[in-house]
């Protein structure tokens, strides 16, 4: 039997990149009184999810109900004893601000009591992912083309939900840290 020297040359290293998205800032017309800023941060739940994120879980995997923390503990408690029965959703993100994207998510289970961060990450996960899509579906241009989405940009299995958080009374924002591959 002979052996043939193998002439494969061997693939460069591929490292992940993780970056924090520098969202725009949330501005509006209406009067904001005083609140009080909370941050309710998305961790995952074992070690096998920080090749992804050491600060946050993969949007997929929020859509798909896994690795999440603490999943079924409640959110918005403070707000529903406010008498708040929804939030305000505003996604921004950098080179769309031209988008308005903006929904109203009820803070109320099926059964009368405050949503879980299972719930939570699911739909901010899907309105990340409905995002996306529009803007491939509509050709929406980016002034920003390094925060491109899509297919000429990043992509939903590229991001990570990092925390929610709300610059205004009753108005919500996610943090999203995104990944990308890069030669050593």
């Amino acid at each position: 039997m002979t052996m043939e020297a193998s002439h494969h040359t061997p693939e460069p290293p591929v490292h992940i990149e993780e970056h924090f998205v520098p969202m725009p800032e949330y501005s509006s017309t209406d009067p904001v009184g005083y609140y009080n800023p909370v941050i309710i941060c998305f961790n995952p739940k074992s070690s096998e999810h920080l090749e992804y994120s050491s600060n946050g879980i993969p949007l997929l995997d929020c859509l798909a109900d896994i690795g999440l923390s603490d999943p079924d503990a409640p959110v918005f408690e403070d707000e529903i004893q406010k008498g708040r029965e929804r939030i305000r959703f505003v996604l921004k993100w950098p080179g769309y601000e031209h988008v308005i994207w903006e929904d109203s998510f009820s803070i109320i289970g099926p059964y009368g009591n405050p949503i879980t961060r299972r719930e939570l990450a699911f739909l901010i996960a899907r309105q990340f992912k409905d995002f996306v899509a529009k803007c491939d579906e509509l050709d929406i241009p980016c002034t920003e083309p390094e925060w491109a989405v899509g297919a000429n940009g990043y992509d939903v299995p590229s991001m990570c939900l990092s925390s929610l958080w709300n610059p205004a009374d009753g108005v919500w924002q996610a943090s999203i840290r995104v990944r990308s591959m890069v030669d050593w």
